[in-house]
């Protein structure tokens, strides 16, 4: 053998002549392939090298490098052009991009995997085994980015036990923002999404939020809010309100500001597509309207006029501010008296004196005028 199995270096043999020369020629090969710098690999042959420059040489090599192959590495030495192959697993730093490139035997390439103590597959090109990864900034901002080839594709974070994926993030066949989350692994709930388009949250089955829990919107126009808009098909309600325990009511505690001091109120605004009604719950120093406070009152207030007064009451006393229509039966017709509270009211159409109203005592209806027992 005459030369190295691995590099190819030529031996100084016994009685050689000119030793030297075979011992620069192992220098200047080694001064190439040791810690190899390719100034390109896809350049074709410079016109002007200089010495000790290394290529890569490019597919279809012509000119000063016809007689190299595809892939050898090129080196300017002594004035002319010298070839190496290389050997699967030699690694060479490709100066005009900026990288190093590795030769799996056919051919150079960017690296394609990357093991840290943990081993990369063609899956899981880039595998990491430790407590923490960190990921920092250079001066600035840092994103970590996450690139499908298409909207039908995915790309998302999945959190995994035991290898097995009980929670996934992100962009999950179509551009909406996702969370999922799974039992098995296997099948996945879309616990939220997120549309692309326009922001809008969707549940997918119900938000349970914590004792004391405050959703603030953060507006400060005069048409901040937040709106609870029911489906079509959604039937009589659009918002219920549930008490699922054995004690307390289904209810909901509404408390507003007042800019006056000593006012504490309420506004209900009740509203259709055309007309819109007030509800309020008022409370202040030395209101005397219904004779005591809180009161409550029912009016309609259109375009910002004056308030116009429907129904008004405390505890003290109930004022209609309109006129009142009774429940009208003929005398025939009446429901039995005694199944309804005395003191409740009805209007007779026609009472032996003329329509007028009627009274429950209890066991009979009377007539108001007279107090006669309808008959």
């Amino acid at each position: 053998m005459d030369q190295s199995p691995r590099l190819g270096l030529p031996y100084i043999l016994p009685n050689q002549a000119q030793k030297h020369v075979t011992h620069n020629e192992v220098l200047q090969r080694l001064d190439a392939i040791v810690q190899p710098v390719a100034v390109s690999a896809t350049s074709p042959a410079p016109a002007s090298p200089s010495e000790g420059d290394l290529y890569i040489v490019p597919a279809s090599p012509a000119g000063d490098w016809a007689a190299a192959s595809a892939g050898d590495l090129a080196i300017f030495q002594d004035g002319a052009w010298a070839f190496v192959t290389p050997a699967a697993g030699w690694t060479c730093f490709v100066a005009d991009e900026g990288e190093v490139f590795h030769f799996d035997g056919a051919g150079w390439a960017r690296p394609d995997k990357l093991g840290i103590n943990a081993a990369p597959d063609g899956t899981n090109r880039l595998a990491v085994s430790g407590a923490a990864s960190l990921f920092n900034h250079a001066g600035g901002d840092h994103r970590l980015k996450i690139n499908k080839h298409s909207s039908a594709g995915t790309a998302a974070l999945v959190y995994q036990s035991g290898f097995t994926g009980h929670a996934e993030i992100g962009l999950c066949g179509d551009d909406d923002f996702h969370f999922k989350v799974s039992n098995d692994g296997v099948s996945f709930t879309d616990a939220m999404q997120i549309a692309g388009d326009t922001g809008t949250v969707t549940i997918a089955t119900e938000l349970a939020l914590p004792d004391g829990v405050v959703i603030r919107n953060s507006g400060t126009a005069a048409t901040s809010g937040a709106e609870i808009i029911g489906g079509g098909g959604l039937g009589p309600v659009s918002l219920k309100l549930v008490n699922d325990g054995t004690v307390g009511v289904a209810g909901a505690m509404f408390t507003q500001m007042s800019p006056f001091a000593g006012v504490d109120l309420v506004d209900f605004a009740l509203k259709t597509q055309t007309q819109a009604m007030n509800l309020r719950v008022e409370s202040r120093a030395g209101f005397v309207a219904t004779g005591g406070t809180p009161e409550f009152q029912l009016f309609r207030n259109l375009g910002g006029g004056m308030d116009q007064y429907i129904l008004r009451g405390s505890p003290q006393a109930l004022y209609l501010e309109v006129p009142t229509r009774l429940a009208s039966f003929t005398a025939a017709g009446l429901p039995l008296a005694s199944a309804h509270v005395p003191g409740t009211m009805v209007f007779v159409s026609d009472a032996a004196g003329g329509a007028e109203p009627a009274f429950s005592d209890g066991t009979n209806w009377r007539l108001c005028s007279s107090r006669a027992v309808v008959s």
